[in-house]
């Protein structure tokens, strides 16, 4: 199987897989599945595969900074949408993405 067929089978198994877990199991258990790296870790795979060790392995620092950015925008959104609205919430959670991201890039 080359890596074009492998790439298109893997990670949709994987995301399919979890969608049926959670309807067997229920929502807490498919949000703990979603909540695995089913994507990003076949994707840090494929990159290693094609691009090689060191490039995968500074990839894999983005997507961890990507997840730590994503996080801080739901604190800052959880934080502020039932008190001040979604609006305010919005822009709270998009400067915390963004500062995490910036301060992360190093």
């Amino acid at each position: 199987m080359d890596n074009l067929t492998l790439k298109l089978v893997v990670t949709p198994a994987l995301i399919g897989a979890a969608t049926l877990a959670g309807r067997r199991w229920g929502q807490s258990i498919g949000g703990w599945l979603v909540g695995l790296p089913l994507t990003t870790g076949p994707v840090a795979f494929f990159i290693a595969l094609d691009q090689g060790e060191p490039f995968a392995a500074v990839a894999a620092l983005g997507s961890i900074a990507g997840a730590a950015a994503e996080a801080a925008f739901c604190v800052a959104y959880g934080g502020l949408a039932l008190r001040a609205g979604w609006p305010l919430a919005l822009l709270a959670g998009s400067i915390a993405f963004a500062a995490v991201g910036v301060a992360l890039q190093g």
